[in-house]
């Protein structure tokens, strides 16, 4: 993940929630150490996504 510095491109991160998206069902619960991991991921990146549309929002007015 990007670092606030550096942030993701939007449509690089809506890709990468897909990807993580397909892992997670293709690896359901037998693989819950890495569901949890990739789970995380995607939490942080809607997050971070969330806050630049708000961000693009306040700027528009």
């Amino acid at each position: 993940m990007s670092t606030d510095a550096q942030p993701i491109p939007f449509l690089d991160a809506l890709r990468r929630i897909e990807e993580l998206t397909k892992r997670i069902r293709q690896g359901g619960l037998a693989h819950f150490d890495t569901l949890e991991t990739d789970m995380a991921e995607v939490r942080e990146i809607r997050s971070a996504l969330t806050q630049r549309i708000a961000g693009v929002r306040r700027a528009r007015g």
